[in-house]
C-alpha cells in the first residue's frame, strides 16, 4: 500500500534566503514590511481594497465575525460539509451555527436550502469554496442581499478560483483565506481577512491586535497606546 501524504510543501533556495534575511534583522518578525507587501499583493490579485494577514484561517473567521458585529442571539448559516473551523467561528462570538445542505456540483452551500434556513435571527451566511472549486456564490450573494445578511466567503482552499471573471474572495462583504500547509500557497500556518470596507478593516485591525489603537508601530515606539475593545493576538509572522 502506498502512503500518500496530506501535503508536501514546495520550497527552494529563494524561500530559505527570504526567511533568513528576516531572521537576521533581529526585529519585526511579526509586523515587518514583508507582511505589508504580502497584504498589498493579495489585495491586487483578488481585487479587494483591504487585507489583514493573520496567524490562521480559523482566527480570521473568528475576527471577521466579531468585526461585523455578529454575536449573542444571532444565527449564522454554514455548510453541512466543511472543516470544523467554519462551524466553530459563530460559537466563538456567541452566535449559533445553523447547518444547511450542500449541492452535488461544487459541494458548496445549496442556495435553495439556505433560503429555507433563514429566520429573523439569521445575521450572516458563510459559504465555502471547497477544494479550489467556487460554490454558487453569485446566487448566494443575491440571497444575502435580499435578506440583508452579511456574506463572509470562506475561501481558505480556493485562492485564485474565478467566477465570471471575478476571483473568489471578492463577492462577499468580507472573505477569509488560509495559508496553512495543505493550501494553495502556504506560510506553514497563516490566514487573511479581505474586505472592501474601511470600517471593517479598521475593526479587524483592532480586534486582531489586542484591541490596541496604534498611531505608530507598537514595537518601535515608547508612546502610550490605548486599548479600546476586547481583542486577542492574531498577528501573522513575516
Amino acid at each position: 500500500m502506498q502512503n500518500i501524504p496530506l501535503f508536501k510543501i514546495y520550497w527552494d533556495d529563494r524561500d530559505v534566503e527570504k526567511v533568513t534575511s528576516v531572521i537576521k534583522k533581529g526585529m519585526h518578525w511579526a509586523t515587518g514590511p514583508e507582511i505589508k507587501e504580502f497584504e498589498r499583493k493579495i489585495c491586487e490579485y483578488v481585487g479587494e481594497r483591504h487585507a489583514v494577514a493573520m496567524n490562521s484561517g480559523t482566527s480570521a473567521l473568528h475576527v471577521v465575525l466579531a468585526a461585523h458585529g455578529v454575536g449573542e442571539g444571532d444565527e449564522v448559516i454554514v455548510p453541512s460539509f466543511t472543516f470544523i473551523a467554519t462551524a466553530n467561528a459563530p460559537l466563538f462570538v456567541g452566535a449559533k451555527p445553523v447547518f444547511a445542505e450542500i449541492e452535488d456540483e461544487t459541494y458548496g452551500l445549496a442556495p435553495e436550502d439556505v433560503e429555507g434556513e433563514i429566520t429573523p435571527k439569521t445575521k450572516a451566511i458563510i459559504p465555502i469554496h471547497y477544494g479550489g472549486s467556487p460554490c454558487h456564490i453569485e446566487e448566494l450573494k443575491r440571497i444575502a442581499q435580499k435578506h440583508n445578511l452579511i456574506l463572509v466567503e470562506d475561501a481558505a482552499e480556493s485562492l485564485g478560483a474565478i467566477v465570471n471573471g471575478k476571483k473568489v474572495g471578492s463577492f462577499g462583504d468580507s472573505a477569509i483565506l488560509s495559508f496553512c500547509a495543505p493550501k494553495v500557497i502556504t506560510m506553514g500556518e497563516g490566514g487573511m481577512i479581505l474586505t472592501n470596507s474601511r470600517d471593517i478593516y479598521e475593526k479587524v485591525r483592532l480586534i486582531y491586535n489586542h484591541g490596541r489603537v496604534e498611531a505608530t508601530d507598537y514595537f518601535s515606539s515608547a508612546e502610550q497606546m490605548e486599548y479600546v475593545t476586547l481583542g486577542q493576538h492574531c498577528r501573522a509572522e513575516s
